[in-house]
């Protein structure tokens, strides 16, 4: 479930930005970019950074019960950005 919503969020950015939300030299680098660094939404169009911002939050806020955030809470919060 947890990767499942991890890899929407990613094909969501690269939807809206045509591009990936970390890049580097080799896997390994680009792997430690997604364990340690929040994605630069520079590029994300301005109204949709607070859902990014929310979404990025609750993901980093579950990592240590990941159960606290369900497809339900994500499908709400996608929901808010359809508003937007």
């Amino acid at each position: 479930n947890e990767v499942d919503i991890y890899a929407i969020g990613i094909m969501a950015y690269e939807l809206l930005t045509g591009d990936v939300p970390f890049d580097g030299e080799s896997a390994g680098e680009i792997l430690m970019k997604h364990l340690t660094q929040p994605p630069n939404l520079k590029n994300v169009p301005e109204r949709l950074r607070p859902v990014f911002n929310e979404l990025c939050r609750k993901i980093r806020s579950s990592d240590s019960n990941p159960s606290q955030f369900s497809f339900a809470s994500s499908k709400q919060l996608w929901s808010g950005a359809v508003k937007l």
